[in-house]
């Protein structure tokens, strides 16, 4: 159309600046909170294994493989052209049926469990049950596969600790300048958030960026309210500025930090703040239980979760000591 495209090129991005001089009031948290970090997993004996395996393969796991056969008509006349679909029907198929020693192995590969025990639960399970070698397919382990996910994240939710690294992980924020780590002058919007809090409208020294931005509701509402005058710097985290490992793999950053002066002493502590809506996915009850265990021991941070404003209002008054009554924007 015209008008819509007027150069060669794609539009460029909304980007939000960073205020360095802020962002290096912050040099310590980064110092420490971007550490590679391992992850310690306690032995699980392999009776609880089985056990959970046996859960599993106790489901309707094993599925015969079908295609699905659908009847179309082609009805003309003088003036029209119609397709009518005339039914369909089931049919099984040997597509994706396994020998059963590849069935294993491929399960073995997906889940890391042994062979044997692999072998020894699926005959357990399958004992008195017919069991047609179509059973052995890419649906089934599909299925043996998401169950046993499912278990692990039971198994290890409380099984698991960190332990930081002597290296540093590359993160979003950060550009190698003659081999000295410095903050990037900008980000693309999309990583710290996607819309404008247009109704903020204060322009303060001590946040993080030249304008204000975020991806929920509960989030806005944070920005919304006016730190007490203890708080050095605040400000959203973007993505992947910290990239703390989950135990069930991938990583997750903290929303927020609040930098908060303690006395007259040159002790600075950190809120971290990560906020969550009340009907939380399985995926973000696990971010929310790997970032409480990192950043339990970790000196001069203090973590918490918010799935309402008064929460993080409450977090923030409790740790600024501040008696007067935290203003909203």
């Amino acid at each position: 159309k015209k008008g819509v495209i007027t150069t060669g090129q794609e539009p460029k991005r909304p980007t939000v600046k960073l205020n360095k001089g802020n962002f290096e009031k912050l040099r310590s948290l980064w110092n420490e909170v971007t550490k590679r970090y391992a992850l310690h997993f306690e032995k699980v004996d392999e009776s609880e294994l089985k056990a959970a395996l046996n859960e599993v393969l106790s489901e309707n796991v094993f599925i015969k493989p079908e295609v699905e056969i659908i009847s179309e008509f082609l009805v003309t006349n003088q003036n029209n052209a119609n397709i009518i679909e005339g039914g369909y029907k089931s049919a099984g198929t040997t597509l994706g049926v396994l020998p059963y020693g590849e069935f294993l192995k491929r399960l073995n590969k997906r889940t890391h469990l042994p062979l044997n025990l692999l072998n020894e639960c699926i005959i357990e399970s399958r004992k008195g049950t017919p069991t047609p070698h179509e059973l052995f397919n890419v649906i089934s382990i599909e299925n043996i596969v998401d169950g046993f996910d499912k278990k692990f994240i039971e198994l290890y939710a409380q099984r698991y600790s960190y332990s930081p690294l002597d290296y540093k992980a590359s993160t979003s924020i950060f550009k190698d300048v003659n081999g000295k780590m410095e903050f990037k002058d900008e980000l693309p919007q999309g990583d710290v958030g996607n819309i404008v809090a247009t109704d903020i409208i204060r322009k303060e020294s001590n946040y993080l960026y030249d304008k204000y931005v975020f991806d929920s509701e509960i989030e806005h509402e944070v920005l919304k309210v006016s730190p007490p005058s203890s708080v050095l710097v605040y400000g959203k985290l973007p993505r992947r500025s910290i990239k703390l490992p989950t135990y069930t793999g991938g990583t997750t950053s903290p929303d927020f930090v609040y930098a908060i002066k303690k006395d007259e002493q040159a002790i600075t502590l950190h809120l971290v703040v990560e906020t969550k809506s009340d009907n939380m996915r399985m995926s973000d009850e696990i971010a929310v239980k790997s970032q409480k265990e990192a950043f339990k021991n970790v000196q001069n941070i203090e973590w918490r979760m918010s799935t309402k404003v008064e929460d993080f209002v409450r977090d923030l008054k409790e740790l600024t000591e501040e008696n007067d009554k935290i203003a909203s924007a």
